[in-house]
């Protein structure tokens, strides 16, 4: 670390213990990269709400800016990733193809245009996976499901064949030696969290690395679907469906779970929480409403500042579509969210008592007023207002804190006191308006979980609370009918 916790880089020998400093702390940069001989080249950072690119061309000692933009502007920029391999001058980037993210290779000096790497017509392109050296050897997208491209014939050759071993599993390069002999190989599916193996294309040997969750009975554990579905002005809204083994997946409890964020995405692949509802016989619908990442810029800016607006519409639309194709029935819907989520689960329980039978906020928002000012006590929270908007009418209108009296349906609030990222306040606030106004809910204060609730005693809290919830507010079974 630098001074005023900016980043230094350093060297360590891990055969002496020998520590070297190679770049001293630099305002405003919190990012570095270095090349293949370890010299840092490209750094990047803010200041209030302007980002700023900043390169060492080869065999210079002085930083030129290469790009800067306003955060949330529609400004076309690229964001360096890694120095190229066959010239130090030249980096991949991140850049805009048609509205989508895409991997470009740009000229540090400025004087070639940029060349497009690759790029998808209707996602966005993510995860490049780079060589020791800086070689660009393929890059993640997911159209539904997750998708590898390699520029590298070989890789492909090879990851295709170790992918046969495990068929219904994304497989993809985590890592590799210097000469490209040993491959350490992420393998995840939706059943599956990630686990890690080595192999070694001289022996043609694999060997294991990690096994998650190795007591887990496989036979409770549901898959993930993509679908889609139409919001209420003909938008398809992507989203995935997980319904319970065995069962037909029709007329089931089912579990509204929206994702957090709002700048991420749900996507194909294992989530702890996920599983353990599908195996207590609920039905799971997790959308990628618009305000989502990877779907390109007209997705995510359609209802940038809108959380209470655009993209709760699009939640409650697939709620009423799972209705309509009779997935479930009006009376067995209960939303579950995590962080946004939890705030859209709050909304929800606030807006919709007709729709959702209970909800579970999992460390989420409440004020969107008293993020603003909590942002300001973090290192660039002056972004939460160009992310979230100034309008006063709006931002109480989209708090439900601010409408603690219109609640009307069992509620479960959890949160880690030691949260660093929706701040622990949120949640009680919430609690003391909805004691204020009378309203019955369950407030559980877990002393050590961070936001992720990472640690296996604080995960474990999170599902029986959640659980024992469920059971009482949606029960499996369905109810007798005359």
């Amino acid at each position: 670390m630098g001074t005023h916790a900016l980043p230094a880089v350093f060297e360590l020998n891990v055969v002496t213990s020998g520590l070297s400093i190679r770049q001293h702390a630099r305002d405003p940069i919190r990012h570095w990269i270095t090349d293949k001989r370890g010299q840092v080249r490209i750094g990047w950072g803010f200041i209030g709400t302007t980002i700023s690119y900043w390169a060492r061309l080869e065999g210079e000692s002085n930083w030129r800016r290469l790009t800067k933009f306003e955060i949330f502007s529609r400004e076309n920029h690229f964001a360096p990733v890694a120095i190229s391999e066959d010239d130090p001058n030249l980096a991949y980037a991140f850049g805009p193809s048609e509205g989508r993210k895409a991997i470009w290779l740009i000229d540090l000096k400025d004087k070639d245009e940029p060349r497009l790497v690759f790029s998808h017509p209707i996602v966005d392109v993510s995860g490049p996976v780079f060589g020791w050296d800086g070689r660009f050897i393929g890059a993640r997208y997911d159209d539904g499901y997750p998708l590898m491209y390699y520029a590298d014939s070989r890789v492909h050759d090879l990851i295709g064949a170790v992918q046969k071993l495990e068929p219904g599993h994304f497989t993809t390069v985590h890592g590799v030696s210097r000469d490209e002999k040993v491959f350490v190989i992420r393998s995840v599916s939706d059943l599956d969290a990630p686990n890690y193996v080595v192999l070694d294309t001289d022996t043609h040997r694999i060997s294991a690395v990690s096994e998650p969750y190795p007591d887990r009975d496989p036979a409770t554990l549901a898959p993930m679907r993509a679908i889609s579905y139409p919001a209420r002005d003909g938008t398809r809204i992507p989203a995935y469906l997980s319904t319970p083994r065995g069962a037909p997946p029709t007329h089931l409890p089912l579990i509204v779970m929206p994702h957090g964020g709002p700048i991420a995405r749900d996507t194909w692949g294992y989530f702890f929480l996920r599983e353990f509802l599908v195996s207590r016989g609920y039905a799971v619908l997790q959308m990628n409403f618009r305000g989502s990442s990877g779907y390109g810029d007209d997705w995510f800016y359609a209802a940038h500042q809108d959380w209470g607006g655009l993209t709760y519409d699009d939640v409650v639309d697939g709620a009423r579509w799972a209705i309509q194709q009779s997935i479930t029935d009006p009376e067995r819907i209960c939303i579950v969210g995590w962080s946004f989520g939890g705030y859209l689960a709050l909304v929800g329980a606030q807006r919709n008592p007709d729709l959702f039978r209970c909800a579970v906020d999992i460390a989420g928002l409440s004020d969107l007023g008293l993020l603003i000012d909590e942002g300001y006590h973090w290192l660039g929270g002056e972004s939460m207002k160009k992310q979230i908007g100034t309008d006063p009418e709006k931002l109480k209108r989209d708090s439900p804190r601010l409408h603690a009296a219109d609640f009307q349906v069992p509620l479960l609030m959890v949160h880690g006191k030691m949260d660093a990222q929706a701040p622990f306040e949120q949640s009680e606030t919430m609690d003391a308006a909805l004691k204020h106004a009378g309203k019955p809910h369950r407030f559980v204060v877990v002393p050590e979980a961070d936001h992720q609730f990472s640690a296996v005693k604080d995960r474990v809290i999170l599902l029986q609370e959640t659980e024992t919830f469920l059971r009482e507010h949606l029960p499996v079974a369905a109810p007798a009918t005359l």
